[in-house]
């Protein structure tokens, strides 16, 4: 059973996270550092740290996994510039202790689109890199709380929704991919998919609860 909750659209979180198995903070075009255009910003970073307090397991995909950086002390800002389109991806070797990472490639390509980054939070573990952005993934020494930079979860219907309502950036970056070479990755989206899936399946086993 899934429960949505869209903060942009006027929707409330729940004060007490402890009712969810697993919370999934997902991505939007703002930042982080934008709650005093989106005060739910402040809301949701506040439920984000209720949740750690809690020990319910949290993952941040894109902002989302900005946010968890965030709430864990992290600084996130502006990167030196976008990364929009499908790029390689390439794990740390610590990436492989971690149950729900182990049946990863060393190297996959993921769907980019972001023009922010974070710093590894304190104590955290870093996962993934590529080579238009450092930090790629984290995740705290448990792995109870994960934060991609990339879109584990597109398949080409999003991707295709993403290009109808944005615009790619006008200046010049050799990170920012053509609307031609986007449309093409189906095979990165159906690869990508199948790896989050069963990525989100180890996860929520590590941190199933004993007594279910």
């Amino acid at each position: 059973l899934w429960t949505s909750i869209d903060l942009s659209a006027g929707e409330e979180l729940p004060e007490d996270p402890s009712g969810f198995d697993c919370i999934i903070v997902t991505g939007g075009p703002m930042g982080v550092y934008d709650a005093d255009t989106y005060p739910w910003i402040h809301d949701e970073l506040s439920f984000v740290r209720r949740a750690i307090d809690r020990r319910v397991p949290l993952f941040g995909l894109c902002l989302g996994g900005q946010l968890l950086a965030a709430a864990l002390g992290a600084d996130v800002h502006r990167h030196d510039h976008h990364e929009i389109g499908w790029w390689p991806v390439r794990l740390t070797a610590a990436a492989r202790d971690l149950h729900c990472w182990s049946h990863m490639p060393d190297e996959f390509t993921a769907m980019m689109w972001h023009g922010d980054t974070f710093h590894l939070p304190p104590d955290t573990i870093h996962l993934a890199s590529s080579a238009g952005c450092a930090r790629q993934g984290f995740a705290t020494a448990d792995g109870r709380v994960i934060g991609v930079q990339y879109h584990p979860e597109f398949d080409m219907t999003d991707v295709r929704r993403l290009l109808d309502v944005n615009e790619l950036p006008h200046t010049s970056s050799q990170w920012v991919s053509t609307v031609e070479d986007i449309g093409r990755g189906h095979e990165h989206a159906d690869t990508g998919r199948t790896l989050w899936w069963e990525m989100l399946d180890r996860f929520l086993e590590m941190h199933q609860d004993p007594r279910d």
